[in-house]
């Protein structure tokens, strides 16, 4: 029998890590099978989105050098060329797929918190997130709108930003605060120790950026021994595991978002 997690706890960045690969060893089964169902209905979706856009904007490219071909074909031009409805849906479709992830990870610990004797049941996960779902959507694209805002008045607020931003979700469905409420209490929370929580985030993007490049690299090798010359013969294998890493590193990061919003939690009370 696992012994049981303290949330509640002061943790330096290697302790954090630790609790954060920690409950996902003893919670993976549930946890990952809720973040795939979740995930692979929204990415495929996405697939089906980008394909369609794919074959939208090379036959409006085509039709539009064969009608102009003297003029020049600027990237503003390129984007006018190709503005269709599947961008727009293949962009709000990224969007919900991170916070699905975000949402089941969040559930799935305030569960835990809430009833750590028992085992948490995928019902009891769907009824959480089915209860937020709408207030999260839109907290969500509040967050999106506001780091891209900052992000084009000037690098280091957005930056700056990233950080708070990252505990956001797990404050609006824990604390059950409105959206205006939530980002205030998370940077109240991040206030004083923003750089200790930016090198835990720090080193656990750069665990999710090895993780995504060593599968990268493993398939580029593959292709090479195999000597295929057509990414499309193997097109298939590398995206549905790229896809599975992708989901499994994003489940990592919504976790030790968790832990760091438990950990600020309680030094700001002690």
């Amino acid at each position: 029998m696992n012994q049981p997690i303290l949330l509640y706890r002061i943790r330096d960045l290697a302790q954090l890590a630790n609790v954060t690969f920690l409950y996902i060893s003893q919670h993976y089964r549930t946890l990952l099978l809720a973040a795939l169902c979740g995930f692979a209905p929204l990415k495929f979706l996405q697939y089906a989105a980008i394909n369609a856009y794919a074959k939208y904007a090379s036959k409006a490219t085509f039709e539009y050098l064969r009608t102009y071909p003297t003029q020049p074909f600027t990237e503003w031009r390129l984007f006018q060329q190709t503005l269709s409805p599947a961008l727009f849906i293949t962009f709000f479709l990224t969007i919900l797929i991170n916070l699905a992830i975000g949402l089941v990870v969040s559930s799935h610990i305030i569960e835990y918190e809430e009833n750590s004797n028992e085992p948490i049941g995928l019902q009891r996960i769907w009824e959480r997130i089915e209860s937020d779902l709408i207030g999260s959507i839109g907290l969500w694209i509040s967050l999106i709108l506001l780091i891209s805002i900052a992000a084009f008045l000037l690098l280091i607020p957005a930056v700056y930003l990233i950080v708070p931003f990252s505990i956001t979700l797990f404050v609006y469905l824990r604390e059950g605060k409105s959206i205006r409420d939530t980002l205030s209490r998370s940077l109240e929370l991040v206030r004083g120790y923003w750089w200790p929580s930016f090198g835990f985030l720090l080193v656990m993007g750069l665990i999710q950026l090895a993780l995504s490049f060593g599968v990268g690299l493993f398939f580029t090798i593959v292709r090479r021994l195999m000597h295929i010359s057509s990414v499309n013969q193997l097109y298939s294998i590398p995206a549905l595991f790229g896809s599975t890493v992708d989901m499994v590193t994003t489940t990592v990061l919504f976790v030790g978002f968790a832990f760091l919003y438990y950990n600020l939690l309680e030094i700001i009370t002690y």
